[in-house]
Parts: structure tokens; sequence; C-alpha cells
């Protein structure tokens, strides 16, 4: 990583960090409704939560809980590589303690603010997205950074690199918002409902013109990934080549929509990739 480049990231993430826990606090907290608690009650409710038993519905949003925390501990971890700090136990073991803190603290003020709940739930969902963030960072904090070097050099390479970031991007949207199926009573659910079909999905209530619009909004969003297979080597891919490497992608990730429980899951879906 080249001097200049470590230099501006050593300005540029604390303030990062700042902006990235206001939105936690803020996405936290809103609509911002507060309930009539003493402190001394509020610290009894906090003693006395409970783990809950997630419906499908919930789960999203447990895993969304996961989701907010992960970039806490991944910025964090890069902040202090970029400052020069360690990157070893240490330093992971400080940025943990630093989320568990920011996690406790959030779920404790989430007392004071009506509708929202609290529960070992998102305490347990809240210290993975931590670890997951650091973990995230030790694995690929390096080739970001190399990525992230070379975007700034631009030319040939530079745009293989943002096209790879954004395809890791494509995927993580299109399992969004990650409600997760998890028992064979929730497939079969799934099965029967009108999200999923061999070709097109029913989507009775969506009407023709809104689901052609979602055909062309998919396509549109996988273009940029023709553009990646034309980049990824020295020479450039056929269109036959392009059309069978778009059908695996869009079959990939089809399969994997099926068992998220909002996602339409469709045939036509492998056609927008291609």
């Amino acid at each position: 990583m080249i001097p200049s480049l470590q230099d501006r990231l050593a300005k540029l993430l604390p303030t990062v960090i700042v902006g990235y826990f206001a939105f936690i606090v803020y996405g936290s907290l809103i609509p911002f409704e507060l309930r009539q608690y003493s402190f001394a009650e509020a610290m009894e409710a906090f003693r006395h939560i409970r783990y809950l038993d997630l419906g499908v519905a919930s789960r999203g949003d447990w895993v969304a809980n996961i989701l907010l925390y992960i970039p806490l501990g991944f910025l964090l971890m890069a902040n202090g590589s970029a400052a020069g700090a360690s990157r070893g136990w240490i330093g992971a073991v400080f940025v943990m303690a630093f989320c568990s803190l920011v996690a406790f603290s959030i779920e404790f003020l989430q007392i004071f603010f009506s509708p929202r709940t609290v529960s070992e739930n998102d305490l347990i969902a809240e210290h993975i997205g931590s670890a997951l963030g650091i973990a995230g960072w030790w694995l690929t904090g390096n080739t970001l950074l190399g990525s992230l070097q070379t975007i700034s050099l631009g030319g040939r390479t530079a745009v293989r690199s943002a096209l790879y970031i954004y395809a890791i991007a494509l995927f993580a949207l299109a399992l969004f918002p990650f409600d997760i199926l998890i028992s064979l009573d929730e497939i079969r659910q799934r099965l029967d409902s009108d999200l999923v079909g061999l070709l097109m999905a029913d989507r009775s209530n969506s009407g023709f013109i809104r689901s052609l619009a979602a055909f062309v909004a998919s396509s549109i969003a996988y273009a940029p990934i023709g553009f990646l297979l034309q980049f990824s080597g020295k020479r450039r891919s056929s269109i036959a080549t392009a059309v069978v490497l778009g059908a695996l992608i869009g079959g990939v990730i089809e399969v994997l929509q099926f068992f998220v429980a909002s996602a339409v899951s469709e045939g036509l879906g492998i056609v927008a990739a291609v």
C-alpha cells in the first residue's frame, strides 16, 4: 500500500467510524418515542431481558443486527491498522470489547424508546456481527487495501477491482433482507407462496408492468458483471462463455433466493442474468 493512501485512510477512517456509529444509534432508536421509565426501572427491565423464539418475520431483523455490527468491527480494525497499531489478538480484543460496550449501551437505551424491544437475541446478533467484522478484516483487509490502491491508480486493473467489489455487493443485495428459511415447514410454505415459480413467479398482486420493471432492473444490475468477465482475463470472453457464466451466476443467485422468505425466486431471473 502506498504511503499516500495509508495517510488518507488514517485521516478518513475516524470520521467514517463516528458517522457509522451515529447511524447505528439513529437506526436503533428511531422513531424516538420516549417511554416513561426511571433509570432504576430500566435497570430492572434490562436485568430480565429474555431470549425470544423468532419467527420468519423477525428473523430478518435479527440478521440485520448482525449486518449492522459487521462494518463497526471491520472499520475499527482498519482504523487500528491504518494508525499503525497491531492487527493481532490484542487489537482484536480491544475492538471486541468496544463493540460489546456499544451493543449493551444501545440495547439499554432502547428500553426508553417505543416501540423498540430488547432481547438476548439482539445482543447475540450484535456480538456475532462484531466478531465477523474483526474476522473479515483479518481475512480480507490486505486484499481490500490492495484493491483500493489499484482503484486509486486507475486503468484496466482498477476497473476489474471495482467490478469485483460490485459483484460481491450484488450477491449481498440479492439475499437482502436475509430472512433465511431454517425449517422444512418454512420451505413447504415457501413452495406454496406466489414468490416462487419455475419460469415466472405468480406475484398476482404485482401486476405485469411492475413484474416487467423488476425484470429490466435485474438485467441492468447484472450488466456490469459482463464487463467483469471481459476484464477478468488476458483474452476477451466469447459471447457463449458470457452466456454460460451469466446463467450460472443467475442460477446460483436464484437458488439462494429460494431460501430467503421475502425474495422472489424464478427461472426468469436466470434470463435476466444472461
